[in-house]
């Protein structure tokens, strides 16, 4: 299971850039690798992580607290590296990152990572990458809320994750109001913006979402690169 984990590990990126054997051992050697059950808490928020986790398998959400408030601000798939924005700055974390499926990952001592990162450049290049890449998201993600009605965030949802699954059925991972809060929508608005939208092209049965007519849901979504990504 070690072994496969790390071979899966090595694939992804920061760590398939690193060249430094002495690094890559030093990863090999401290790397832990867990199974992991719905619902389950990586890292908590308002605490210093001690762990690097590289998501192998599953998914996750990050999510923030306040004031008897929950804000969703990230759901994302394997593989995934987490949390970096908390690892490399020494402070505490944003987000509770918490498993929304069965998952695997692997985790690495944030001072074995730190180290690696010190003494093999390309290897800090990678994570400087993927932090970027994740600062980036983050920033459309505000964009999006800023520039976009809710009917408008939730139809390019729709048609970004229509064509990730190649025009197949779209199922929603989270509960509804998971999505909504991701969205930065009430709950109670996402059914109606549903309904909405099966004027353009859309049919929702339960937790599956289903684009028949993607030409009219573009056409209401008005996509933007700079927004959404290629």
């Amino acid at each position: 299971m070690v072994d496969d984990a790390w071979n899966k590990a090595r694939a992804v990126k920061p760590f398939s850039a690193v060249q430094n054997g002495g690094v890559l051992q030093g990863l090999k050697e401290a790397m832990r690798v867990r199974r992991l059950y719905k619902r389950d808490v990586l890292v908590l928020q308002g605490e210093e992580p001690r762990l690097v986790y590289l998501l192998l398998d599953g998914a996750v959400q990050a999510f923030t607290e306040h004031n008897s408030k929950t804000a969703v601000c990230e759901v994302a798939l394997a593989p995934v590296l987490l949390p970096l924005e908390a690892t490399l700055s020494g402070g505490a974390s944003l987000h509770t990152w918490e498993t929304l499926l069965p998952a695997v990952a692997c985790s690495f001592p944030i001072e074995v990572f730190t180290a690696g990162c010190e003494r093999d450049a390309t290897f800090a290049l990678a994570v400087a990458q993927q932090i970027a890449l994740q600062h980036r998201n983050a920033r459309r993600a505000l964009l999006s809320e800023r520039l976009r009605t809710t009917n408008e965030r939730l139809a390019n949802w729709l048609l970004q994750e229509h064509r990730k699954h190649h025009g197949g059925p779209i199922t929603i991972l989270t509960k509804k109001n998971v999505l909504a809060s991701q969205l930065g929508m009430a709950p109670e608005n996402l059914s109606r913006s549903l309904l909405l939208l099966s004027n353009y092209g859309v049919r929702s049965e339960g937790q599956h979402v289903y684009v028949y007519n993607e030409e009219e849901l573009e056409k209401f979504a008005r996509p933007n690169v700079l927004l959404d990504g290629s």
